[in-house]
């Protein structure tokens, strides 16, 4: 009984997939946060910090540029790099689910 309440625990907390929406509050000014929306990539480093990986649309004026292509706008995404000791808060928008790691397919066998 006591394993089913860890598992049931355990499959209750969130974990930042790659896919996911997110928005990030982070530290940017001592009296002004910066908040980031967008899908989250993966972890990564800076120097010896770890940090979070977003894809966000570029900030601009006046929203999304227009390509030269028949007047198609298209919208540009760029990668905001958020180190982990600057978050503030996470807000889960969208979650993707996790995806299962392949096992290695290498065969080991060993006579004794």
């Amino acid at each position: 009984m006591m394993d089913q309440r860890k598992d049931a625990k355990k499959a209750d907390v969130p974990k930042l997939t790659p896919g996911s929406r997110y928005r990030i509050i982070s530290m940017m000014t001592r009296d002004e946060p910066l908040t980031t929306e967008g899908e989250f990539k993966g972890y990564t480093a800076i120097g010896s910090m770890d940090a979070i990986c977003m894809e966000i649309d570029a900030p601009g004026e006046g929203g999304p540029s227009t390509s030269g292509e028949k007047g198609r706008k298209k919208v540009e995404r760029i990668l905001r790099l958020i180190p982990g000791q600057m978050v503030i808060a996470i807000d889960i928008l969208d979650q993707a689910k996790e995806k299962a790691e392949e096992k290695s397919t290498t065969d080991s066998r060993a006579y004794m």
